[in-house]
Formats: C-alpha cells, sequence, structure tokens
C-alpha cells in the first residue's frame, strides 16, 4: 500500500530461473503477502511441472493462470476482461 498497490492491478511473476522453495520457505513468503492489496489477475511463468505444482498448492486465486513463456502471459495480463476468461 506504501508503493501505491491498490486493489485490481496485474501481477506477473516470473519463476523461470527460480527452483521449488522448500515449505518453510514458501510458507513464509505466502504469509507475509496476506494483507497485500488483491490484484484483478496474476501470472505466473514457469515451465516446470514442479514449480507449477508448488503454486496450485499455495495460490489458490481463481484470476491467476500459470504459463510457459512470458510472452503468453503477457497477452492474458493485457487482454480485456471478456477475453481473459475466454
Amino acid at each position: 500500500r506504501k508503493e501505491g498497490f491498490t486493489n485490481g492491478y496485474r501481477l506477473r511473476i516470473d519463476m523461470g530461473a527460480c527452483s521449488v522453495q522448500p515449505v518453510q520457505a514458501a510458507a513464509a513468503i505466502h504469509e507475509r503477502l496476506a494483507g497485500f492489496p488483491r490484484a484483478s489477475r496474476i501470472a505466473i511463468v514457469t515451465a516446470s511441472a514442479i514449480t507449477r505444482l508448488q503454486v496450485q498448492r499455495l495460490m489458490t486465486q481463481p484470476y491467476l493462470r500459470i504459463f510457459d513463456t512470458a510472452e503468453a502471459s503477457w497477452d492474458w495480463l493485457t487482454a480485456p476482461d471478456a477475453a481473459a476468461t475466454a
């Protein structure tokens, strides 16, 4: 909030260079972000099947999608609302 984030922003997290996080680290990150304003869309970029599973377990928002490439995530993030739900 201090940095100007308000509800409705769109977020892309590129996890392509990240490995799966230890359970304690993932839980700490998840807890730390609990009070953050709500995004309207979250795009996660990773080609790793195991990272996808970890993200799906921790991030259950219905407005979250996981992509193999940054380009595909950008297309979804910047699409009009009707196109993003298709």
